[in-house]
């Protein structure tokens, strides 16, 4: 992989309108480093680690790269003998997609824009009132099956920019390769649901997509399947662009399974 393929740093989240959640850049020389795991690293410590850059570690990473050498010479050693991976939304902000639960992630920022344009979703006052409540409740399984438009409407940036690969792989899901080439991967347990894992050369069945993958689609009552592809032109068809009025249909309308006829397809 390219170098700057590898080490895409993530924009520095400001609170944004929903329709710049997905959209927004930033140069990311400019930016403060953002935790990628429980030890705080970051792609740009690593980077200056590997790349033998040491003029530029603060004493901070410094500290980080004498962790991170120890944990690398365990990793080397015959003690070690397989080594599992957790990973969550650190590695996708630091591809470049924000974040939900953050402080100025999707939920947050949701909730400000529904304040201030209450019609911004297809949705009722009374569901409006409740996601107002609790933002995450815009992915509740009941308001699904009552209201599945929403979904889409909220996912759509995601889903498209998914499908036109906007987002690149980084260092993080690089050292997953690294680990499988060595013999040393038993499996990586992704909480993201950006399908990047699938991108870099890894066995499908090292991987486990906690939370599900945006690019496998499914009826959720008959579980008849569906070409990503295709969900792709369906939604682009059928959903209304929260984020770019301009771009899209005037309305939104549910996108029916082909074998059962429910409109409950979804990513």
């Amino acid at each position: 992989a390219k170098e700057e393929d590898c080490f895409q740093s993530s924009p520095h989240q400001k609170h944004y309108p929903v329709g710049h959640w997905i959209h927004r850049t930033t140069d990311a020389s400019s930016l403060p480093p953002s935790p990628t795991s429980r030890l705080h690293f970051t792609c740009g410590d690593l980077k200056c680690v590997v790349t033998g850059t040491m003029s530029r570690l603060t004493r901070s990473q410094r500290r980080k790269q004498s962790q991170i050498s120890a944990l690398a010479q365990y990793i080397l050693s015959g003690e070690c003998n397989k080594v599992c991976i957790l990973v969550g939304a650190g590695i996708a902000t630091a591809s470049g997609i924000p974040d939900f639960r953050g402080p100025e992630g999707l939920y947050n920022t949701l909730k400000t824009q529904l304040a201030q344009d209450p019609g911004l979703l297809t949705a009722t006052p009374a569901q409006i009132k409740k996601i107002l409540e609790t933002p995450i409740y815009v992915f509740d399984c009941d308001l699904y099956r009552e209201n599945p438009v929403i979904y889409n409407e909220v996912r759509l940036a995601l889903i498209l920019g998914t499908f036109e690969r906007k987002w690149k792989p980084t260092i993080a899901h690089y050292f997953a390769v690294l680990l499988d080439r060595k013999g040393k991967l038993l499996r990586i347990y992704s909480m993201n649901i950006d399908g990047l894992l699938d991108r870099v050369g890894l066995p499908p069945d090292k991987i486990l997509d906690v939370h599900g993958n945006i690019t496998r689609v499914a009826c959720e009552s008959c579980g008849a399947e569906m070409d990503f592809a295709d969900f792709v032109n369906e939604v682009k068809e059928k959903t209304r662009n929260i984020y770019d009025p301009a771009d899209g249909p005037d309305k939104s309308t549910p996108i029916k399974c082909r074998r059962c006829g429910n409109a409950t397809v979804k990513s």
